[in-house]
């Protein structure tokens, strides 16, 4: 909605009608289009995280024979502990894999 003062009163003429009702649509489809953009962002951190967990899960999983849902609830309690967010946890997680696996190969 786009909100015209005057500090008088005034008669739009039917131009000035048109052009304030395209400026109005073309407001409204760029304000869904950043929505759209905000929710896909979001997506996108949201399989991010996922992602890193999975992965730290498979790590405690296979370095310390867990099962999958004990890996997860490991990670649950990590996050609580430490008060830091599952993607850290895992980050850091797949960080000491990576250095393990590079001193090994050395």
């Amino acid at each position: 909605m786009i909100n015209l003062q005057h500090g008088r009163p005034r008669r739009y003429n039917l131009r000035e009608v048109k052009v304030l009702s395209s400026v109005g649509f073309m407001l409204g489809a760029d304000i869904g289009i950043s929505r759209l953009e905000s929710q896909n962002s979001d997506l996108l951190m949201e399989l991010e995280t996922r992602k890193l967990v999975e992965r730290g899960k498979g790590i405690l999983q296979r370095e310390l024979g867990l099962s999958e849902h004990e890996a997860f609830l490991a990670l649950q309690r990590q996050s609580q502990q430490k008060q830091q967010p599952m993607k850290e946890i895992a980050q850091a997680i797949i960080l000491s894999a990576e250095v393990r696996q590079s001193l090994g190969q050395n």
